[in-house]
Formats: structure tokens, sequence, C-alpha cells
């Protein structure tokens, strides 16, 4: 029986693993009265209708503004968490002066103690939910509509008895400081990857780790299931409605022979693909190429990268598939 992936995007615990066990144990008593199989399978040129673009040459993996970006964001976050430690202790050390002046050693206790607080409250009503349930990992496989698959940071490990444990997918994509950038669509074709290794796979769903299911789960499994088309905004937009395709993001080095402004499209990155969508989307090395290139983000100039990566607003996540599909003609999928 073919199957719906659920891929998800992580920055280490999935809080609300709770609601994922119920939802993965109700699916576990699904009994669908017929054995949905998969449709027959098309090549890529079947789908484009002739050839895939030309591929373009790669630079090395340093070379790309949203890799220069992203070590740059992370040095700020850990000398900033390392100034904000040293300033806490230095007026540690100095003390109340004055009226109207905050004891940090007596703040810092309060916050403490109102963190320690929250988190017993919080472990107690998650043991409440997990109590309800039956159990986490055999719940995943005792159910048949979906498979997981989740991109989480490298030294982060779901725990015997999680519905994600062995779920975490190998070769993970650092998305840390990577908001915006076009690393985190490498996340999604890395998470990919590693579902269309599973023939039965025949849906894919991009979840992030503060996603829920607010359905029943053969709701959710039967309309993605018999959906001929991907769940993304790839169409062309009216004229007068042209500025909700953000067309300012658009850099004019994107453009080739292939690829051009018309092509231009903006979805959630939070979307469900078919699988010859998915098979795509890793297959291609010409649009995705000139994301890596000129779509990043960043709010000030970076001198001496990339002949100076100058400011600009470019969301490679909300933009990639769509600008992809409708490239290849395929708006209407």
């Amino acid at each position: 029986m073919v199957q719906v992936a659920l891929i998800f995007l992580a920055q280490g615990p999935i809080h609300l693993e709770p609601i994922w066990r119920a939802f993965l144990e109700a699916a576990s008593r699904v009994e669908l009265k017929v054995d949905l199989e998969a449709p027959p399978a098309i090549s890529l040129n079947e789908l484009v209708g002739g050839e895939l673009k030309p591929a373009l040459d790669v630079l090395p993996r340093e070379e790309y503004p949203a890799y220069i970006i992203q070590k740059k964001r992370k040095e700020a976050m850990h000398a900033g968490t390392h100034r904000s430690l040293q300033q806490r202790r230095r007026l540690q050390r100095r003390g109340p002066q004055g009226p109207g002046q905050v004891d940090i050693g007596k703040s810092e206790e309060d916050s403490q103690e109102c963190w320690a607080t929250n988190a017993t409250v919080l472990a107690s009503e998650v043991e409440r939910l997990l109590s309800a349930t039956t159990g986490g990992e055999d719940v995943a496989q005792r159910q048949k509509l979906f498979t997981l698959y989740v991109n989480a940071p490298e030294g982060h490990h779901y725990h015997e008895g999680s519905v994600f444990h062995g779920r975490k997918i190998p070769n993970p994509v650092d998305t840390e400081g990577a908001y915006a950038e076009f690393i985190l669509v490498e996340a999604q074709l890395r998470l990919l990857e590693e579902a269309l290794l599973d023939p039965l796979n025949a849906k894919f769903v991009m979840l992030s780790d503060s996603t829920i299911p607010v359905h029943r789960p053969e709701i959710v499994y039967l309309q993605l299931i018999h959906e001929d088309k991907s769940r993304i905004n790839a169409c062309q937009a009216k004229d007068t409605e042209r500025w909700r395709l953000n067309p300012q993001r658009w850099d004019g080095k994107m453009k080739t022979d292939y690829l051009n402004i018309s092509h231009w499209r903006k979805s959630s990155f939070w979307n469900a693909l078919r699988r010859d969508h998915a098979e795509l989307a890793l297959a291609d090395r010409h649009v995705s190429e000139q994301f890596r290139r000129y779509c990043y983000s960043m709010n000030r100039v970076l001198p001496g990268f990339t002949n100076d990566l100058k400011s600009r607003t470019c969301i490679a996540d909300e933009h990639f598939i769509p600008t992809l599909l409708a490239s290849y003609g395929l708006e209407q999928q």
C-alpha cells in the first residue's frame, strides 16, 4: 500500500511529540477497505516533455552566499551568548546601585525558579499525554499509512521509545543560523533523498518541529493520496496580484536561457509534493544552482566575499520549488 512520507525539519527535540504519537496510534487502528497502489512510474524526461535543463558548474561550498552568511550568523550567535554571560557576571559583582536598580543575582534566581516550575509543569503534562497512548516507536511501526523522516542537528538523537527514534536521517544538513537561506532547501532535498528510497512513498509532506495534525489520520492520508497534484502554489498570478510573488526578490543575475522572471513563484516552504516532483527537485542542477548563487537574505554588506555580498532579501525556501516547477512548465500540476 502506498504511503505518505512526513518529513520534519527539526532544531532538536520535537516537543509536540505526544500529539504525533496519538495521531500515529490512531493511524494504526485505521482499516482501509481498499489497498491503494502506487501510480505507474514515469521518467523525468516524460514528466518535463524533453531533457532536463543543462547542469551548471558547481562552486566550492564555502563560496556560496548561504554558507558565508550562516558562518557569520553562528559566530555572532555564539559570541553574543558569551558576551551576555560576561555582562551578567559583571553586573552581579557590582550589585544594585541606587533605587530602581535590579539585583541581577536575585533576578537570575527568580528566572531559574520560574524556569524550573514551568519545566516541571510541562514534563507533567507531557507524561499525561504520553500515558494516554500505548507506546512510541512501536506505534510508528504498527501503522502503515505514514513514514517518518527527521533532519535534526548532528548531536541530537531521539531516545528509544520516541516515535522519532531511528527516524533521523544520516548526514543531516546543519540549519543553525540558516533562516531564509538555501540551506533550508538543501535540508528538504536531503530529506526527500532519503524518503525516495522507499518506493511506497507517494506523497512527501514538509513539516516543522512545531507542526501538529488537526484532522484524523485517515482523512489526511486519503486526501493526500487521492490528489493528483502537489500542494504548492506554482501558478502564475494575475497582473494585479503580481506583488504577491515578491518580484523584487528576483535577481537579474539568476536569468539564463532556461530561467527568467516569468517563472518566478512564491509559496509556503511547508508543502506536499508528488513523487515525480520530488524526484525532479533532486535531479535538477540548473535552477538549484542559480538559487544557491543568487538567492540569499542579508541585511548588510559582507565585504571581501564573492565580489562583496550585497544587502538583499530573497527567501529561497519560499521560492525554489514553485519556481522550479514553473520553469519546467509544470505549474498546473
